[in-house]
């Protein structure tokens, strides 16, 4: 996780859980920060991610979509 807030690089990508909702931000398809509750989601890449979320309920949604 970064310290003072996410980096200014990278896209930012909305991930929706049943029981929480928080950015993570990806860049060259690896989450390179994420808010404390998904802050085990850094290192990992965005498809990982993705079928996790998706295993529970949960949708990714890029900015833009």
């Amino acid at each position: 996780m970064g310290v003072g807030g996410p980096p200014r690089e990278g896209v930012l990508v909305h991930v929706l859980l049943p029981y929480a909702c928080f950015g993570v931000i990806v860049m060259k398809g690896v989450v390179i920060w994420a808010a404390p509750v998904g802050a085990w989601m850094v290192g990992k890449r965005v498809e990982q991610v993705e079928r996790w979320v998706e295993g529970r309920r949960g949708s990714v949604l890029f900015e833009g979509e």
